[in-house]
């Protein structure tokens, strides 16, 4: 027993002095920047910032990167390696808050947990209005550019959204440590801002129809196009107009860009328990910023600014990209699918002409439709028909024998209006199927 326990004694005393010698080793081989993490890291910043620019009345977003500073990488003492800190530029474009097509969830529910941690803190610190957040979580600069924009534009309410951030990551540990946001106004300023945008919503909210989702919806686009105008100046001068890319701009403003109508359109949305997203991609060619809208438990995209007929010099509404399909959107549009994928398209039951029976399969059947809503509205003013063609066949019967050459359309008023006289018939010349015939009522 003895000389078995002295056995044992001696390996514990060799396993002993190994750990002490391996110890020392490691100690004399690592880095005193490894010790300094959160010290060096302060000195290197990436950075993200976001400017527009306009053209053929579309949103272009594009992405400034800030000059950064680094410090001279130390060398470790006892090796003779070099620890660097790489400093990584993050590059985005304007921000979307998207799902997954499997699951109707927003974004967040999709992250990690890191990617949660971050998130949390980020929105918080927009919300306060923050400019330095400490992070000190291991994600990539790319996981965090998902954050960050998702955490930006989830807050509506928020009219001091950051116009740029930067942030501190250390690449041999992979943490980002820091994150510090600009921020258009002071938090005072932009504390008043929002209470005036609440304050704002809530009058809205007394007008919005508390029954279908069809119903809500078709409010809140058309009271965004009614008390909305597209502002093109903050398109070539987005500094000097922050509002307009904000709920803010487009509802107690009342002037915005894409992004501010689509913000305008999602707070209102979720306000009244109908779930609405932000989308990013391209429209005819240039990045542009619109909406997905869960109606009827279907999801559907729409497109209010592109719906705001000023754009198109004509007074009155549009409802061209009112609850469209996948399919449909795609025709003119191009879907961003990062940082997630947006929800797929194909239901037309809430699409506006399908929902009012204004589809024609036939040319028949279009001039049914056409007197039938011009006996709905014979009291006078200027007053707007609103079709859509089945097919590019049907639309050009239309044109070309209702609305050319003293065609059908004036027995068809003659025939709805009785008594009454019409004047000025003139149609809109749209690319899509859907046709906008207007006249005047004496």
């Amino acid at each position: 027993m003895e000389q078995k326990s002295g056995s044992v004694k001696l390996i514990l005393s060799i396993v002993i002095a190994l750990l002490i010698v391996g110890g020392a080793w490691y100690l004399t081989r690592r880095s005193p920047e490894d010790k300094k993490t959160l010290e060096l890291v302060s000195s290197s910043d990436s950075s993200i910032s976001d400017s527009t620019n306009d053209s053929s009345n579309t949103d272009t977003k594009k992405t400034t990167v800030k000059p950064t500073t680094t410090t001279p990488n130390k060398k470790a003492t006892t090796t003779g390696k070099t620890t660097k800190k790489k400093v990584i530029v993050a590059t985005t474009k304007a921000p979307s808050v998207t799902q997954t097509k499997a699951s109707p969830i927003l974004s967040y529910y999709n992250f990690n947990s890191a990617q949660k941690e971050v998130y949390n803190k980020l929105s918080d610190a927009i919300i306060n209005g923050t400019s330095n957040t400490p992070i000190n979580v291991s994600i990539t600069p790319d996981q965090l550019k998902e954050v960050y924009c998702i955490a930006k534009d989830l807050n509506y309410y928020s009219v001091n959204a950051p116009m740029s951030f930067t942030y501190s990551y250390y690449s041999q540990s992979g943490v980002i440590t820091a994150v510090k946001l600009e921020f258009p106004y002071s938090k005072s300023v932009g504390d008043s801002k929002t209470a005036t945008l609440k304050s704002k919503v809530n009058s809205i909210k007394a007008g919005i129809p508390k029954t279908s989702d069809y119903d809500k919806v078709k409010y809140i686009h058309d009271y965004i196009i009614n008390h909305c105008r597209y502002n093109n100046n903050a398109v070539s001068n987005a500094d000097a107009y922050p509002t307009s890319f904000t709920a803010y701009g487009a509802l107690v403003e009342g002037s915005a860009v894409c992004e501010g109508y689509a913000k305008a359109f999602s707070l209102l949305c979720n306000e009244v328990g109908v779930e609405a997203l932000l989308v990013t991609g391209k429209g005819k060619g240039e990045p542009h910023m619109w909406n997905m809208v869960k109606c009827n438990g279907q999801w559907y995209h729409m497109d209010v600014t592109w719906d705001d007929a000023t754009l198109n010099g004509n007074d009155s509404i549009g409802y061209s990209y009112f609850n469209i399909t996948t399919a449909q959107i795609k025709a003119d549009h191009v879907i961003e699918n990062t940082p997630l994928n947006v929800p797929f398209a194909s239901a037309t039951a809430a699409n506006y002409y399908y929902h009012n029976g204004l589809v024609a399969s036939s040319y028949t059947q279009a001039k049914a439709i056409v007197l039938a809503e011009a006996k709905k509205n014979i009291s006078g003013g200027e007053k707007v028909i609103r079709i859509k063609a089945a097919n590019q066949s049907v639309k050009n019967d239309i044109y070309s024998k209702m609305l050319c050459n003293n065609g059908d359309i004036f027995l068809i008023l003659d025939q709805a209006l009785g008594s009454k006289t019409f004047s000025s018939v003139r149609s809109s010349p749209s690319t899509s199927l859907e046709i906008d015939i207007s006249y005047i009522v004496n």
